[in-house]
This record gives C-alpha cells, sequence and structure tokens, in this order.
C-alpha cells in the first residue's frame, strides 16, 4: 500500500476532458435549404459564457478596459468559425453526392441574407446566455422556442401548408425569413431584389433583438456580481 491513500486514486483518476464551447448553430440554416432537416432544431448563436464561468476566466474578462459588446463578440469567434466550416463541408457534399446547382446560385444575396440573420439570431443568443448567467440551469424558453421554429419555421414542411393562424405565427420567427431567403437565393438564383423582404423582416429583428439583448445581458451582469455568483457554475 502507499504511503500517501489518496496519491494513487488521484493518479489513477480519469481527468475529465473538458467541455467544447457550445458552437453555433445556424448550419442547419443553411443546411436545410437542400437537405432533409436533421431532428434537433438550428440553436440561436450565443456568446460562449459557459466556458469561461469554467474556467474561472470571466471576471479576468470584465475587468479589462474591453466593453461588454466587445467581449461578446470576441467569445462568438469560434462557434461562427466553426459553423462556417461545418456549411462548407455541407455544401461540397451537396455538390459531389446530390450535384447541388451552385452555377446559378446568387452569391451575394445569400451571403447578405446570412449576415442579417446572424444579426438577428444574436441577440436571441445574448439573451439565452443572459438567462443561464443569472439562473446557472438550462433556458426553458429557448427550447420552446427552437421546437416552435423547428415545425412553424418552414424547416420540415413549407409555411404554405399551415393553418392561417400558424403561418401568421410564424411569420413571428426570425427562421422563417431565413430559411426563405438562403432557399430562393441559393436554389432559385433570384436576384437581391426579391430577396429585400426577407432581408428588411430580418434587419427589423436584428434592430429590435440586438439592443434589447445588450439590455439584457448587462443587467444580468450587474444582478449576478451583486449576488456574487458570477463565477458560480
Amino acid at each position: 500500500p502507499s504511503p500517501f491513500p489518496h496519491s494513487s486514486t488521484a493518479a489513477t483518476r480519469p481527468a475529465a476532458a473538458p467541455r467544447a464551447p457550445p458552437a453555433l448553430s445556424l448550419s442547419p440554416c443553411l443546411a436545410h435549404c437542400f437537405s432533409p432537416p436533421p431532428p434537433a432544431a438550428p440553436t440561436p448563436p450565443a456568446p460562449t459564457t459557459t466556458a469561461p464561468r469554467r474556467y474561472r476566466t470571466l471576471e479576468a474578462l470584465l475587468v479589462t478596459e474591453a466593453s461588454l459588446p466587445v467581449i461578446l463578440a470576441g467569445s462568438a469567434i469560434y462557434p461562427f468559425v466553426l459553423t462556417s466550416l461545418r456549411t462548407a463541408v455541407y455544401l461540397v457534399w451537396g455538390v459531389i453526392l446530390f450535384h447541388l446547382p451552385l452555377a446559378s446560385a446568387d452569391w451575394p444575396g445569400a451571403l447578405l441574407i446570412l449576415l442579417f440573420s446572424i444579426l438577428a439570431f444574436t441577440g436571441l443568443g445574448i439573451i439565452s446566455a443572459s438567462y443561464q448567467m443569472l439562473f446557472k440551469r438550462g433556458n426553458p424558453a429557448k427550447w420552446i422556442f427552437l421546437g416552435l421554429s423547428a415545425l412553424l419555421g418552414g424547416m420540415m414542411y413549407p409555411v404554405r401548408v399551415l393553418p392561417p393562424a400558424l403561418r401568421l405565427l410564424a411569420r413571428l420567427i426570425p427562421l422563417t425569413y431565413s430559411l426563405e431567403g438562403m432557399r430562393a437565393a441559393l436554389l432559385g438564383g433570384v436576384g437581391i431584389g426579391r430577396l429585400w423582404p426577407q432581408i428588411v423582416a430580418l434587419g427589423i429583428f436584428a434592430v429590435i433583438l440586438l439592443p434589447l439583448s445588450f439590455v439584457v445581458f448587462a443587467w444580468a451582469l450587474r444582478r449576478t456580481k451583486i449576488n456574487g455568483t458570477l463565477t458560480h457554475f
């Protein structure tokens, strides 16, 4: 037996693997333009506050001279890059396996739809991150919203087959306009002029949700500082 009874246990105990930060799930918005939808709904992009809280680096980030929007934007770079690579793989698979006709796609229009979709979904993601930082648990409202987006946003079936009341509800979901715009740009090859309804709708969502999300996040951050639970996980 070892003279240090805890040393052998600690040496043989497998170290817990750190979780990767949650990736941005805008890729289904592009993937569903040309492939069958997966069982899970897309997740709104959120700043990665889980890893900084787990590794006790969130306080160090917040005491720097960087502003809160800069910290939020910087924490989302990794998910954005990861999802961009994943989307590129989906597109390559679509071309190779299913002969996806991308030669006639309207790439400027698709990039514009993607940009406004990111802005619209980022506000929702920041609000969801605020809830998690404040209550230290999953956000049930997020899963309700994701379920409604999957059912009503045109991911599984066209919005036009829904009853009138549900079609009206689908128009209150950003994913509806994102999917419509992406499908029209990538598959229909329509010009930017015919994408303006979707671009304007996503812009309205972004104008409303982004400022609101910053206010909510700042309030949640202030409450966690007052309660002393900022780095609790």
